[in-house]
């Protein structure tokens, strides 16, 4: 069996078990996690909605950073950014994922660049989203360890989202270096975005916790999705957060139940951006490809025979 088939099959068994895992456990404390939602039942609307929308919002913010990544390889708007990862989201839930090539592929023939540069801007991503999470893991446990209170903690936790900014207007995308400053503030940026949703998901459950365990947790759902093993993390995101939650001190059973009902938000937002993104992709690169003048293996044809018209010598 070819690498990628065997690498494709692992990875979905990998899936299928950690997430039936994970489901056999909350379905065993069935009862504790109803009597939890039951409590806070109804969901406020804001809340509600906060879970719907910041998933989208973790969206904008992946795509503005491979967008100021890429932008320095060739000419991507970022309109055409947000759309390639809005569709490469949906895809990547399947094996091998093909959204991930499906963009590289499209910026190799859109775009003109090449694939060994677009892998260049994968390694830096995934090393800017390991910088962001080592950066408020360490606030997290000094925090959970009692070395800081909560308002230093906050602030150390913003303190970089503003000093990013600051860099950005010192520093602007036309300068050098500038477009790595900008794609870290992205991902900075989505970090806190993930703090919020675990925020909000655990409020939701009944199970409010502070921001210092929003801190690790979030801190370790980032982590691992970086491993390259399933596609967007499925299954190994869920015990990330199940076992963090559960080394400071929270229960088990409810981080995985909390963290399904994250994955079930934000599948719920990906399938409608991803069929819409993939469709505007799709539409963009039949113009993009329409806009060449089309190759033809035929010879040319010989000039017309006007030995009739001409004047007699």
């Amino acid at each position: 069996m070819p690498r990628p088939r065997v690498r494709a099959a692992v990875g979905l068994a990998l899936t299928v078990g950690l997430l039936g895992a994970a489901f056999l456990a909350v379905w065993t404390s069935r009862a504790q996690i109803e009597q939890a939602i039951t409590a806070v039942w109804p969901v406020p609307v804001w809340l509600g909605v906060v879970l719907v929308v910041v998933p989208a919002l973790s969206w904008l913010a992946s795509a503005g950073a491979l967008w100021a990544l890429t932008r320095r390889f060739g000419q991507v708007s970022l309109g055409e950014m947000v759309g390639l990862v809005g569709s490469a989201w949906l895809l990547n839930y399947l094996p091998l994922k093909p959204g991930l090539v499906g963009r590289l592929a499209y910026h190799k023939r859109v775009n003109g660049i090449p694939i060994r540069k677009s892998a260049r801007v994968l390694i830096e991503s995934v090393v800017m989203t390991a910088i962001a999470g080592g950066m408020v893991l360490s606030v997290g446990v000094c925090a959970q360890a009692g070395l800081i209170s909560q308002t230093v903690e906050i602030t150390l936790v913003a303190v970089p989202l503003a000093l990013l900014a600051v860099a950005c207007v010192v520093r602007p995308p036309s300068t050098r270096g500038g477009w790595l400053v900008l794609a870290m503030l992205f991902r900075y940026f989505d970090m806190l975005v993930w703090i919020a949703r675990y925020w909000a998901i655990f409020h939701a459950l009944g199970r409010p916790i502070g921001l210092d365990d929003c801190v690790l947790i979030a801190s370790a759902s980032q982590l691992a999705i970086i491993v390259p093993i399933t596609g967007n993390g499925l299954g190994v995101r869920e015990w990330a957060v199940g076992l963090t939650a559960a080394a400071v001190g929270g229960e088990l059973e409810i981080a995985l139940a909390a963290d399904l009902v994250n994955r079930a938000a934000e599948i719920l937002v990906a399938v409608p951006i991803g069929l819409l993104c993939a469709r505007a992709v799709a539409s963009r690169y039949k113009r993009r490809r329409g806009g060449k003048a089309p190759k033809s293996c035929d010879p040319p044809a010989d000039p017309p025979d006007d030995t009739a018209n001409r004047p007699p010598a």
